[in-house]
């Protein structure tokens, strides 16, 4: 990491412009232009200056179709980028005529999608009119002073060389956002493709930290709202739906179905009114394709009756429990997984504290078998369905392994005494001064058959395997626990706890966290009942935790621990693997501020509290003509998430002089 008094700037926008923006009415939001604007990994759909941003997480979108992609109107924008960060900065402190759009806008900036790099995000956009122009904004916030930045490529050209997520020349505050807004031409497949990402081209990279980021998008028509059939149809509305200006008809009202009839599709709703109303799609029957009409999805979140059912026409499963609306009857009775009886419009039918899509019966509050408290149990059929981030793992345990082993950069160490690196003690894993030790009266070599996981790394997915073959066990009612030592007291961890049954079997226990039950009957194929063992399934449970004041975290797997009784035949709790990551990523490790008082500088830079740092500095050597690093200082100790160090010895007649920070191991 090198830091320059004097800072080269090779920022350009060749085509577009960057904005500041301090409010929502610094986007010009036209609502009756705006295409599609979207809340990239945004926790729920929002009106900013009565526009719909929608957000691209699936179960939280009414436009969700899968995770990253948003549809409306035919209209498609997929977000591709390999991580995200809920919460990623403070929202921001802006300001509107209207103060809940305001809210909403500050909401939408806190969320991202980002790419390690050198890969790329890359935001496609289909369903458009080839040939015809658009203007796509993109939304940044960087929620601090950082030095991140990247190029941006719009269909293959270069479009802007080194911007950053504070706009390129600008600086961030609490107040501000910036934009990146371009006018673009559709393909003749009626596509746009814009890529984030480092050296594209022009300039190398100055920043010192080439992630790309994003929090929103939003694509506007520029195309003049031509209607010459005066129908109220927009002509490119219908070219992009139907190939033609006939078909649909906004004229007539039915009844349908078939050309120029006014209800193209015949669902009882006029092609004007799905445009114009329901925002649904005037060739389909069922929008949503949830096994409901259109014309009965009334929208006003309240069940009726089977023609005014109250769900959303535009998602199907409109209160995310896990079900589909067509499926949801509404009669209190099941009958079969198409007739479910449960409410439509209420994720918790029965009212006990279980989303129907995981309760064992959805429709009797006294059957709740399975209380995730904390966190999130869930499956994977590979190591990319894993939080597998390497820049946050602090430590990943593969338990009573056979070897250490690497899955998608992260390296498993096993607590096998005598067969892993890092292994000090049996069932003890020790790496830069974190320890992870499982405490369990019994362990089993090749407990399972390797599971047949998928991924786009074969050797991540074979070793993901392996990990998931052996086993360490405590028979009822004794329990299995972990503790972890040496973390951050106080900070955030995220902890994944991984399992495989290895066979259909009936086994499930409890696990607390610190002393407070995170689980109620989990078991090893995941949720009780729900997500059953298969060859290519394993399951998790994760949560975020704060370590203790002593930089601890401790965990007891055990029937019986609170809640409900146990409910599976055998409450023997198994373990086969445990990571753990800084729930919120270390700030890049970067010179921040260099500060000059009399001549004297002061460099201030990230660090990771308990880390030793070495500072160098670039002299001159006269005789040969060369230069060379001097090291300053190779005993600093981080205190805190920021360093300061002061040179008093610099000769305070140089005019320029550079400096480098050094972690050391």
């Amino acid at each position: 990491m090198i830091f320059p008094f004097l800072e080269s700037n090779a920022y350009e926008v060749i085509k577009g412009e960057v904005l500041e923006i301090t409010g929502p009415d610094d986007l010009d939001l036209d609502p009756e232009n705006v295409l599609l604007a979207v809340d990239v990994f945004g926790n729920n759909d929002s009106l900013i200056n009565d526009v719909y941003f929608y957000s691209d997480r699936v179960g939280l979108g009414d436009q969700v179709t899968s995770e990253g992609t948003v549809e409306k109107d035919g209209v498609t924008i997929t977000t591709s980028a390999a991580n995200k960060i809920d919460n990623w900065a403070g929202a921001p402190l802006f300001t509107g005529n209207d103060a809940d759009s305001a809210f909403n806008l500050g909401e939408v900036m806190r969320d991202i999608r980002w790419n390690g790099a050198p890969n790329p995000i890359t935001v496609d956009i289909s369903g458009l009119v080839g040939g015809l122009d658009y203007n796509v904004k993109f939304l940044l916030n960087e929620g601090g002073d950082r030095d991140r930045g990247w190029d941006i490529s719009a269909n293959d050209e270069l479009v802007v060389d080194n911007i950053t997520s504070e706009g390129g020349d600008g600086f961030w505050t609490p107040e501000n956002s910036f934009v990146y807004s371009v006018d673009l031409e559709a393909d003749v497949s009626g596509n746009i493709t814009v890529v984030f990402q480092n050296d594209i081209g022009g300039e190398g990279q100055v920043a010192a930290d080439g992630n790309p980021i994003l929090q929103g998008v939003i694509l506007t028509s520029n195309a003049i709202s031509e209607d010459e059939d005066e129908d109220g149809l927009p002509d490119a509305y219908e070219e992009r739906l139907v190939d033609n200006i006939d078909d649909l008809n906004g004229n007539a009202d039915g009844p349908g179905p078939g050309a120029g009839t006014g209800d193209y599709d015949g669902d009882g709703i006029s092609d004007i009114d799905e445009y114009e109303e329901t925002r649904t799609d005037p060739t389909k029957v069922d929008t949503d394709e949830d096994g409901l009409n259109d014309n009965v999805e009334t929208d006003i979140g309240e069940y009726v009756s089977a023609t005014n059912t109250g769900t959303s026409p535009r998602n199907s499963d409109s209160d995310n429990d896990g079900f589909s609306d067509g499926s949801e009857t509404n009669t209190g009775k099941y009958v079969s997984d198409d007739d479910r009886g449960t409410d439509p419009n209420n994720r918790d039918t029965d009212g006990d504290g279980v989303k129907d899509g995981v309760d064992i019966d959805p429709l009797d509050p006294t059957l709740t078998i399975d209380t995730v408290k904390v966190g999130a149990v869930t499956t994977f059929t590979g190591p990319d369905d894993i939080n597998l981030e390497p820049s946050t793992v602090v430590i990943a345990v593969d338990v009573f392994g056979n070897m250490d082993s690497t899955i998608n950069g992260v390296e498993f160490f096993t607590d096998r005494l005598d067969l892993g690196a890092a292994a000090t003690d049996e069932g003890v894993v020790e790496k830069d001064g974190v320890t992870v030790t499982t405490t369990a009266a019994n362990s089993i070599d090749n407990w399972a058959g390797a599971q047949t996981f998928t991924g786009n790394d074969v050797d991540s997915a074979n070793n993901l395997s392996e990990v998931m073959r052996d086993i360490r066990w405590t028979p009822a009612p004794n329990p299995l626990t972990i503790d972890v030592e040496g973390l951050i007291p106080g900070a955030l961890y995220e902890l994944q706890l991984l399992f495989n049954e290895g066979a259909y079997r009936n086994r499930g226990w409890d696990i607390a966290v610190n002393d407070d039950l995170v689980v109620d009957n989990i078991t090893s194929e995941g949720i009780q009942d729900v997500d059953t063992w298969a060859p290519d399934l394993g399951a998790m449970y994760s949560g975020n935790f704060n370590a203790s004041e002593s930089g601890t975290i401790n965990v007891e797997m055990r029937n019986n621990i609170g809640g409900l009784p146990q409910v599976s035949s055998d409450g023997n709790p198994i373990i086969q693997g445990i990571i753990v990551h800084l729930a919120v990523p270390p700030a890049p490790f970067e010179i921040t501020d260099i500060n000059l008082i009399d001549g004297i500088p002061t460099i201030t830079f990230n660090s990771i509290p308990g880390a030793v740092y070495a500072v160098d500095s670039l002299e001159f050597d006269a005789a040969d003509d060369s230069y060379f690093w001097v090291e300053l200082d190779d005993g600093l100790t981080a205190e805190d998430t920021e360093t300061s160090f002061t040179d008093e010895f610099v000769d305070t007649n140089l005019r320029v002089n550079m400096y480098r920070v050094r972690k050391l191991e």
